[in-house]
């Protein structure tokens, strides 16, 4: 069933058959044909006309807003195709009715203006697609809303600090009806400007259906002192009444609040902890039992709110959940820790804390810091800054996500001063050139800063991080690598957690040496260039360590659980492209790239440490 928890529910189509179309009556296209037919406020109905590549074929029904939200994501249609396919052949229609439902019960809700998506594709005697899949998107009527009316009243008797009761009369006319509380910020915020069908669909799959005069009671994730908006509609035959909205208040609470204390400090320099890229995070409570920690920069903060977000609700929309364990250490005299590497210098960041009782209220605390500036580097004069531009042909042997055997790649890679004016100001600082472009799986093209800026990074069309936000632009673009030069004119490659690949794929990526058992350092390390004499090939060489070689190899960070997305196994060779001019250029883009910054993940807990065990680690 691919109906998927935290999103909107699925639908899927049982359909009516209707006698196929005799042979003969009509010429056979080339291939298989999809047209959508006619539409009702609770059904919708389509044709499919096999082709000449095919008489059998695979057709389903979704609700775009379900489609729209796994496809490119976690699924692609084929995928869905052939998991929720129903088979059919020769020409045939078929009509998808609200409350038609799939062999595995999963039921498909056809309501009033909203839109769906119809699949088919040829496939062969066992069900498998072999041909391109066809589509169309359909939008059904709209429905003239029931008069009939839906009374709600709190039941003020009942509600609890943890427990929220309302008193439902329908009409008699009501069939059924559904009922849902919000918390009313929450749904102020994200639900109640939705598309009327949407938010009924969510109804329908938090709510059981409901039927005569009921007192309904909610006792599980209700918090004390709050205000929730009780949201119901009804169903007479099938036409839905409208959306009735209520707001009631939970009662007081019974128990001692909780408390929260939060101090953010830069690192003093220990152990990779430096002021200009770290920050370490002190936090001691009293009276909780589980909470929530937000950390972002200050203009990310900002921003999100813009979009209608507080500081009550970003710890639980954007944060992380604390884990029980940390929880513990929290509630220490000495309190808990959590550090910050990988920085910005000189940027303002904020965190908030937020911490609950088990009866649900909740204390939060929110700080600001400043990261310290980076310390200036002695500036390194030599030719090497010029010469070394230009575009080059990069080869090397690896695996993507180190499995199976080597393969050798090749791949455009241009040197340049930056990716703009600032990254080059900014990179000479640091004595670096920049390689643009680490393309070792044939789908990771080069994007600017701008072109992440400008949303031209496919999966942020709805929702675009870097919009406007110039510093996290010009650290996530990518690939991009760096050539830093000594005043003694040699020439390595850093391989760190701390320079940042691209955050394009698999989150944060970092080019990393590795060897063939698969161990790698984070920190503390780098790859020798040599350059042959003529300036025409550069050789990043892997180095040595605990008796292995570490070739040059990307990992990625999914929050703090670190993964293979390419095993190295050889020298990186680069060699100028003889026809190109030895000046920085722009490398070519595609549009073939997947990106999941735009994704909102799962949040994963954060966990803490003891005060007094971070110092002793570091």
């Amino acid at each position: 069933m691919l109906c998927l928890s935290g999103l909107l529910a699925c639908s899927k189509d049982k359909t009516e058959d209707v006698p196929p179309v005799p042979p003969g009556s009509e010429e056979i296209p080339d291939k298989l044909e999809l047209k959508a037919g006619d539409t009702d406020f609770n059904s919708l109905a389509y044709t499919v006309t096999a082709g000449k590549d095919g008489n059998e074929y695979l057709h389903v029904v979704y609700d775009k807003s379900f489609y729209d939200g796994v496809v490119g994501v976690f699924y692609q249609p084929a995928d869905l195709l052939q998991k929720d396919g129903k088979r059919g052949t020769g020409t045939q229609s078929y009509t998808v009715k609200n409350g038609d439902a799939y062999p595995d019960g999963t039921t498909i809700f056809i309501l009033g203006k909203a839109d769906y998506v119809i699949l088919a594709a040829v496939c062969d005697e066992k069900g498998v697609i072999k041909g391109e899949i066809t589509s169309v998107s359909v939008t059904t009527k709209e429905v003239e809303y029931s008069k009939a009316q839906i009374v709600v009243e709190q039941d003020l008797d009942k509600t609890t600090s943890l427990a929220l009761a309302v008193k439902i009369t329908p009409d008699e006319a009501v069939d059924s009806y559904y009922a849902v509380p919000f918390e009313k910020d929450d749904y102020e915020l994200n639900y109640k400007d939705m598309a009327r069908p949407e938010l009924m669909k969510m109804l329908l799959r938090y709510s059981e259906p409901l039927q005569g005069v009921q007192t309904k009671v909610w006792d599980v994730g209700i918090a004390p002192n709050t205000d929730y908006c009780v949201v119901v509609y009804g169903m007479v035959g099938d036409v839905p009444t409208e959306i009735v909205e209520t707001v009631c208040r939970s009662g007081e609470p019974q128990m001692a609040l909780p408390t929260i204390e939060v101090t953010i400090v830069p690192g003093d320099g220990t152990d990779g902890y430096d002021p200009h890229k770290s920050l370490i995070v002190t936090m001691k409570a009293a009276n909780a039992s589980s909470g929530y920690y937000y950390f972002d920069t200050k203009s990310n903060y900002e921003a999100n709110l813009e979009y209608g977000y507080t500081d009550e609700t970003l710890p639980k929309n954007y944060g992380n959940p604390i884990d029980s364990e940390s929880i513990v250490l929290m509630l220490e005299p000495e309190g808990a820790v959590n550090s910050h590497r990988k920085l910005h210098p000189d940027t303002e960041y904020v965190v908030i804390v937020s911490v609950a009782n088990t009866e649900g209220s909740v204390a939060l605390a929110k700080e600001l810091a400043r990261t310290a500036t980076a310390p200036m580097l002695p500036p390194v004069e030599s030719e090497l800054f010029t010469t070394l531009q230009g575009e080059w042909t990069a080869t090397m042997t690896g695996c993507v996500g180190g499995m199976g055997g080597g393969i050798e790649v090749s791949f455009p890679v241009t040197i340049a001063a930056g990716a703009d004016e600032q990254t080059a100001a900014d990179y000479r600082a640091q004595n670096r050139l920049v390689c643009l472009g680490f393309d070792y799986d044939g789908a990771l093209p080069y994007f600017t800063p701008e072109d992440l800026m400008a949303g031209k990074v496919p999966g942020t069309e709805s929702y675009n991080p870097w919009e406007g936000n110039e510093v996290a632009a010009r650290q996530d673009y990518g690939p991009k690598w760096f050539l830093e030069i000594a005043s003694d004119g040699t020439v390595s490659v850093p391989a760190d957690d701390e320079t940042l690949f691209h955050y394009l794929k698999n989150y944060k990526n970092y080019l990393i040496g590795m060897s063939g058992e698969g161990n790698y350092y984070l920190f503390g390390k780098r790859f020798e260039v040599e350059i042959s004499e003529d300036l025409q090939t550069l050789t990043v060489k892997g180095y040595e360590a605990d008796g292995a070689i570490y070739y040059p190899s990307v990992i990625y960070d999914g929050y703090g659980e670190y993964g293979i997305d390419y095993q190295g196994s050889s020298d990186i060779v680069l060699t100028r492209k003889a026809d190109v001019a030895r000046k920085g250029a722009t490398v070519a883009r595609t549009a073939s790239f997947r990106s999941n910054r735009g994704m909102k993940s799962e949040p994963h807990p954060v966990v803490f440490q003891r005060l007094s065990s971070f110092a002793r680690m570091r």
